[in-house]
């Protein structure tokens, strides 16, 4: 039986390529099995919210600092608001649903 013989001309070039692999093979793994990956990858990400249902009167607003998280800033909430919903205007309507951002 004849047993295969790899022949190498230049061995440096072959450690530097295994060098790469290596590297690239640690960074493959460091991608994927780190701790936080699930966040990174929007499992953990995802916006938290409520659903709300416009009754008459409410205002984006009012709902805001009612369901909001308390340490932000109202206005960067009432943005948030409209930006999740695609909202172009401030105007809301009773019976319309809305998604507030609880974190």
């Amino acid at each position: 039986m004849k047993r295969f013989k790899f022949h190498v001309s230049n061995k440096s070039r072959l450690r530097f390529f295994f060098i790469i692999f290596c590297l690239l093979l640690l960074l493959g793994f460091n991608m994927f099995f780190r701790p936080g990956i699930a966040k990174e990858l929007g499992e953990e990400n995802k916006e938290k919210y409520v659903e709300i249902y416009i009754k008459p009167g409410d205002t984006l607003w009012d709902l805001a600092r009612k369901f909001g998280n308390s340490n932000k800033d109202v206005r960067k909430i009432v943005f948030e608001i409209c930006e999740i919903n695609h909202l172009d205007t401030l105007n809301i309507y009773p019976g319309q649903m809305i998604k507030i951002p609880t974190q």
